[in-house]
């Protein structure tokens, strides 16, 4: 009986919102589903609030797109060797060092490079 009862209610509120629809779809509006409200959805604004976010995002990050920081410096370590294969700073994060690494198996990977006789060294070496 409870299902019944839902589902009466149910075709109920889609007949009712039915003519709601329509009447904003004719007017140019659109549905948000995360506001679950009719809205004018207009490109120019969205435009302005994409480029607002990305220049926040950008603030912290200098011209090369490497995030700023005020210890430029190098971090000393005893062997750079392992960075230097990885193109990484001695101040790069666990992150940094991680997301080098799988660039650079993939561009120096046998199966990747099946022309470079040289590839499984290099492979092995990373």
């Amino acid at each position: 009986v409870t299902g019944i009862a839902v589902g009466a209610y149910q075709i109920a509120r889609g007949v009712g919102n039915s003519a709601e629809a329509v009447k904003a779809s004719k007017q140019g509006m659109q549905w948000d589903h995360e506001k679950r409200e009719w809205i004018f959805y207009y490109l120019d604004k969205e435009k302005e609030e994409l480029d607002k976010l990305e220049a926040e995002k950008n603030a912290g990050k200098t011209a090369s797109g490497e995030a700023a920081s005020a210890d430029t410096a190098e971090r000393k370590v005893k062997d750079r060797a392992y960075y230097d294969l990885l193109n990484v700073s001695t101040n790069a994060t666990a992150g940094e060092i991680k997301k080098a690494y799988y660039k650079e198996a993939r561009k120096v990977h046998p199966d990747k490079c099946p022309n470079d006789p040289e590839a499984a060294g290099k492979f092995q070496a990373l």
